[in-house]
């Protein structure tokens, strides 16, 4: 049985979801390596932003890769 009035459940975000993490943070959060991750972003698969000389990547970015290679995966089988 469903209420109608049920309250919404709201996600609330980890604080480190909220800022940008450099590759070794990233690679970690994908576990897979530093390699792994500069070639992502050098073949625009992972979006990054570079900050003088490094690159952070969002958590977002990292979702939206995520969902991407679900997708190729479900179209693939």
């Amino acid at each position: 049985m469903i209420r109608k009035n049920a309250p919404v459940p709201t996600v609330i975000p980890h604080p480190n979801d909220l800022f940008l993490m450099d590759i070794p943070t990233a690679a970690s959060r994908m576990s897979t390596t530093v390699f792994a991750v500069r070639t992502l972003c050098r073949d625009g698969e992972l979006k990054y932003v570079p900050i003088g000389h490094k690159w952070l990547i969002s958590p977002g970015a990292i979702q939206d890769f995520i969902r991407r290679k679900e997708q190729e995966a479900q179209m693939a089988a």
